[in-house]
């Protein structure tokens, strides 16, 4: 596929629609400089979507014809690219650029083959094409050589994997490394994160502890709050109801209060001597008590130890019985083991013997039939196989034969599909012709009108450009002028600054004398005339500098300044200069022609200055020109130097600054006033030149607006029109595309019909065969045998198996036979008289055992029961003492009511019953749990929790109980109160969690991302590596061969050397060898500057012949060439133009004239307006 066309739209120095071609296969490019040769080449490379700074435009309007003279023809330009193969057009790439003047923006389309697709897909077009995104594997110009000549060994390794085509996989690469480099920066972020949290993490640590501990409390609070108010509540209800019993009591009759106090008096006696039996009678009870446990335990004791004893021997007469039971089985079980296998050994032998007289009759008359059964296999094998075969083919063809039918009915039927549709396209078409003739039509009436408007416009344009160029000629004097003007007042400013530097120096030496030196221009001088005016240049910031022999003079002079308020002065002391080191002394560096070091050209005019001169002039270098100073720079040794060019330039380290001032500048004062009186007049005469420029803009304007009317009716017609147009190539291309499917679908119908009768056949074949098969294969078998049956079952052999049976037998008789010499019976008699002996004995003790233990437990039960009645006895005593207690001590409380005051005691018994009911009340509504009726009475009171805790009987110890309650639930306050853990340490740990939840997550996130990313680098780097070793390699071999054609001798070798063994050879440097003819082997920088472009160039082609690109374009790559060269360069090219298409530009007669066509560029004016015109040459009939 080659490049046939290029078509241009207003594009640059292209008016209009220009088309270059059709191209050859060697085409030259020939035009003056300045005739748009270049644009030529810029337009293919617009087209091939390059960069702007390629394009040589600074901003995308420019690339509008007309744009750069403010006169653009167009709001957009385009070129079009057509490559053809073999006599057809196969692709086409369009890129278009529209620009809004208004608001000064750009944008692209693109298009390929006639339709608008997105930049991606575009460049997926251009990488079909082999196409560079940098254009280097196409567009070669004399700099690229020139570039690949000063090539570093890391930049040639860069230009070789782009020419490889290798860009997407370096920006993969670059974009992976950054994507690693940042996840690295991540996880060293997270991880310091991490790091400097470990104050917070012991903080979260001493938090989640302090918060386990406070919710433990909290718990321990709560339950002993409840104890303590079920308690308290408990303990008001009894207070409550013995107030109320009192109460009661007092209500009633006062006289009676004295009998009833002698008889509480008399019944407190009784039950204090009723109290005392009971005492001593439990004392009596509980020693007798203490007597008879010990009793009981003794006996116990000796009780457990008979009883294991007991169980020993038991355990040991069991174990004896059941190795009796044993010993007898084993021999019971060998007995009759050893019967079986006789009674086995016998039968065997009898079917032994039956066996081999069956088998003396067969052998007999069986030797014929053993031949038989063998052929018979062997014949029977050969028809299973294939008859396997057979069946398989006639399947397999079925097979065929039912999807050649389906594909038969499919193409049918898509044909009557393309019949039907092909009548429909054909009405279209036609319709379309008839609308498409109006169109035209209307669009020429329209077209007539705009020529005749574009005549008054052009006149009208023409008188603006003249005006204009009237404006812009007087401004260009205003401008120059005012820059005169503004020079001269600098210089008269520079010159008034040193006449008041050199008074202050008067005043100052009047002042101290000898001290004030002067200023460093009077104290330097240059020896050397022709190079005053570079130090006057070099010195000009320093030159108002004034310079003291000591720092008390710097000081004396700043006062003395600061008195007299005379600004700014910069002063230096001679004893405390900072001299630098002077690196051109003491080192090996030496001077030319070229360049000369300034020190020893400058001498003091004092001798007290001349450290002076080291400050000023030490690694100061003055150099003849800009490139001299450039290679300089890249020498090492200059680093500490300043290098100062002719034109005032000074490079030091990295920074470049200007300084073109001379002794010569500032004698330019003169003319001032005459210069300003100009000015004036210029300026009325610009103001009058601009007021007809606006009449002739606003006529213009008026016909602008007029043809802009006309072009958009024409455009709305025209759009139309490429509707239909466009609308009917589709129909016709439909319709195309239709009589191909017909054509392909008739072709397919008559393929299918002969595959049909082919398989028929075929299948019929198989058919027959497999029916005549069995005869083939067993005729000859049964009429050798005179069998009429293949029943292999009437003449197969068994004497075989009767071997095979008498074998068996006997191997059983064998087998048989071992086991019963293994089987032997034992003399177990000794051992079972032993056994029965002493199972004896272990009876006769078992028994005596057995005896002593139920004495003992008779005579320990009695005491059993004795111990148990005597504790009920002592049980019964402690219940009626406690309740002779509690009757005394209700008996003494009612005697202290009978005796105390009836009247105040129930007033104060009515009090405090209703105290502790409004502390009832209080409890009953600050805690849910504690549930009572609405009369507040002890039996609604549920006693279950307190006596699941502290028994049924804590009433007795109620008091304690509650104290204790209290204590508990005051330390456990106390230890919260002392463990302080607030709401806002609860909301730090929660918020501490999150935030180190959140950073281990990042930090896995990040990891994981990171080894996906990282799989993804190795295997770029994998593919980089395999693509740039397959380059080098071919570079190698490609090179040499154009070498061979370009110095017309084999005597030449080339060779690439770089670190192959590498992981990443593509990061390391390539160097360059060249042996050519008739000299030794070299590096590519130690060749001659001609050797050097016949190695960039050999290179360029050989690059080109790897990624084979369509087509390649150098521009003016010949020139500096000797006629030789040319010669061979020319023959090289001439020899590829079959394999490469070449698009040469070139000044050079001898390149040119070998083309196969040659395109000229020739300039001219259109209303100042430059306008490139084409003219082709076809020189294939002259080679």
């Amino acid at each position: 596929m080659k490049l046939k066309f290029v078509h241009f739209f207003n594009f640059k120095t292209y008016r209009g629609s220009v088309t270059l071609g059709p191209l050859a296969d060697l085409n030259g490019i020939i035009g003056g400089n300045g005739s748009g040769k270049s644009n030529l080449i810029d337009g293919i490379m617009f087209a091939l979507n390059a960069d702007n700074e390629k394009l040589r435009v600074s901003r995308m309007d420019f690339l509008i014809h007309g744009s750069n003279t403010r006169t653009p023809l167009s709001n957009n330009c385009s070129v079009e690219l057509e490559f053809w193969e073999c006599g057809t057009k196969t692709l086409t790439l369009k890129k278009k650029i529209f620009y809004n003047f208004n608001n000064k923006t750009s944008w692209p389309e693109y298009e390929v083959n006639g339709e608008i697709v997105s930049l991606d897909d575009y460049k997926l077009e251009l990488s079909k094409l082999h196409i560079s995104n940098g254009l280097n594997n196409i567009v070669v110009g004399q700099g690229d050589i020139g570039f690949i000549i000063q090539m570093s060994p890391q930049q040639i390794t860069a230009y070789i994997e782009e020419m490889a085509g290798s860009g997407e996989v370096v920006q993969r690469y670059k974009s992976l490394e950054q994507e690693l480099e940042g996840y690295d920066s991540q996880i060293r972020v997270l991880n310091k994160s991490k790091k400097g949290s470990l104050n917070e993490r012991k903080i979260l640590e001493i938090l989640q502890e302090n918060e386990a501990k406070n919710t433990a409390l909290n718990a321990q609070l709560e339950e002993s709050t409840r104890k303590r108010v079920n308690l308290e509540t408990f303990k008001l209800l009894s207070d409550i109801s013995l107030k109320k019993n009192q109460l009661t009591l007092f209500e009633k009759d006062v006289d009676e209060k004295n009998k009833k106090i002698q008889e509480t008096e008399e019944k407190i006696k009784e039950y204090d001597n009723k109290r005392q039996e009971l005492l001593n009678n439990k004392k009596v009870n509980y020693n007798n008590l203490l007597k008879q446990k010990k009793e009981f335990n003794r006996n116990m004791n000796l009780l457990y130890e008979m009883k294991d004893k007991h169980k020993v021997k038991n355990k040991l007469f069991e174990e004896n019985l059941k190795r009796q039971e044993r010993y007898i089985t084993e021999e019971k079980c060998l007995k009759e083991r050893i019967a079986v296998i006789d009674e086995q050994i016998l039968k065997q032998q009898n079917e032994q013997e039956k066996a081999r007289k069956a088998y003396n009759s067969i052998v007999e008359d069986d030797l014929q039939k053993v031949t038989m059964t063998e052929e018979f296999k062997n014949l029977d094998y050969k028809y299973k196989s294939r008859n396997n075969f057979l069946e398989f083919s006639i399947k397999y063809n079925e097979s065929c034969l039912e999807q050649l039918n389906k594909n038969k009915e499919v193409n049918c039927s898509m044909l009557e599909k393309v019949l039907y549709k092909k009548s429909i396209l054909e009405n279209g078409i036609k319709a379309y012709d008839s609308e498409i003739k109006n169109l035209e039509d209307g669009k020429k009436e329209l077209e007539n009108k705009l020529n005749k408007s574009k005549s008054i416009q052009e006149e009208l344009s023409l008188n603006v450009c003249h005006i204009s160029n009237e404006v812009k000629e007087i401004e260009n004097k205003i401008q120059c002028i005012k820059k005169d003007i503004t020079k001269k007042n600098m210089l008269k400013k520079i010159r008034d600054k040193d006449l008041k530097a050199k008074d202050v120096v008067e005043k100052l030496k009047d002042k101290f004398g000898n001290n004030i030196l002067g200023r460093v221009e009077d104290l330097l001088k240059c020896n050397e005339t022709s190079k005053s005016d570079l130090f006057y240049s070099y010195i000009f910031e320093k030159r108002n500098i004034i310079v003291v022999k000591d720092f008390d003079s710097v000081l004396n002079c700043i006062d003395f300044i600061n008195e007299n308020n005379i600004g700014r002065t910069d002063i230096l002391s001679i004893d405390s200069l900072p001299i630098l080191r002077d690196v051109i002394g003491s080192s090996a560096i030496y001077t030319s022609n070229n360049y000369r070091p300034l020190k020893p050209l400058v001498t003091s005019n004092v001798e007290e200055a001349e450290q002076l001169v080291d400050y000023v002039c030490n690694n100061i270098l003055f150099c003849d020109n800009i490139d001299v100073a450039i290679s300089l720079r890249k020498d090492s040794r200059y680093d500490e130097c300043k290098i100062v060019v002719n034109d005032g330039t000074i490079f030091y380290r990295n920074r470049i600054q200007l300084n073109a001032m001379s002794l010569n500048v500032l004698g330019e004062i003169d003319n001032y006033n005459e210069k300003v009186i100009e000015l004036n007049k210029l300026e009325l005469q610009l103001v009058f030149s601009k007021d007809r420029e606006y009449e002739v803009n606003m006529k213009l304007n008026d016909i602008e607006s007029k043809i802009k009317d006309l072009e958009a009716d024409i455009k709305v017609e025209s759009n139309t029109l490429n509707e239909k147009l466009s609308e009917k190539t589709k129909l016709i291309n439909e319709f195309q595309c239709l009589e191909l499917e017909e054509s392909t679908i008739i072709g397919n119908i008559s393929e299918n019909d002969k595959d049909l009768s082919m398989i028929q056949e075929k299948l019929s074949d198989l058919v027959e065969s497999r029916k005549l098969l069995k005869d083939e294969i067993f005729r000859s078998f049964l009429e050798k045998y005179n069998v009429k049956s293949l029943d292999s079952q009437d003449y197969s052999s068994n004497v075989q198996d009767f071997l095979k049976v008498i074998d068996g037998i006997q191997e059983k008789i064998n087998c048989l036979q071992e086991e019963k010499n293994s089987l032997e019976i034992s003399a177990s008699s000794q051992q079972l008289l032993l056994l029965e002996i002493e199972l004896d004995g272990n009876r006769n003790e078992i028994t005596n055992l057995a005896e002593d233990i139920e004495k003992l437990s008779q005579f320990t039960k009695e005491l059993k029961e004795n111990i148990t009645s005597n504790e009920s006895h002592i049980e019964k005593c402690n219940f009626e003492f406690k309740e002779l207690d509690k009757a005394i001590k209700e008996l003494k409380s009612w005697l202290d009511i009978l005796k105390a005051d009836s009247t105040k005691t129930i007033e104060s018994l009515k009090l405090q019953i209703f105290d502790f009911q409004k502390k009832i009340s209080l409890i009953i509504k600050k805690y849910e749990y504690i549930k009572l009726d609405e009369h507040l009475s002890i039996e609604s009171f549920d006693k279950s929790y307190l006596a699941d805790i502290y028994g049924v009987m804590f009433e007795e110890s109620l008091d304690s109980l509650l104290n204790h309650a209290i204590e508990i639930e005051e330390s456990i306050k106390s230890e919260i109160n002392t463990l302080n853990f607030l709401e806002t340490h609860k909301l730090q740990c929660e918020s501490l969690k999150k935030k180190f939840s959140f950073l281990d997550s990042e930090l896995e996130g990040v990891k994981f991302k990171r080894k996906a990313c990282s799989e993804l680098f190795r295997n770029v780097k994998i593919e980089r590596k395999r693509k740039f070793e397959e380059l080098y390699n071919l570079l190698n071999t490609k090179m040499e061969e154009f070498m061979h054609k370009l110095f017309r001798s084999f005597d030449c070798s080339f060779y690439m050397q770089c670190n192959m063994v590498s992981m990443e050879p593509y990061l390391e440097g390539t160097h360059i060898y060249c042996q050519l003819p008739g000299k030794q082997l070299r590096e590519l920088s130690q060749l001659s500057t001609g050797e050097k472009k016949i190695v960039s160039l050999s290179m360029i082609l050989a690059c080109h012949q790897i990624t084979s690109p369509p087509f390649l374009i150098f521009d003016e790559v010949d020139a500096n060439m000797d006629h030789e060269k040319l010669k061979y360069l020319v023959a090289t090219l001439r020899s590829l133009r079959s394999d490469v298409q070449f698009i040469i530009v070139s000044h050079i007669e001898e390149v040119f004239n070998q083309c196969d066509a040659v395109f000229g560029a020739v300039d001219v004016q259109n209303n100042r307006v430059q306008v490139t015109n084409i003219f082709v040459i076809d020189l294939k009939e002259y080679n």
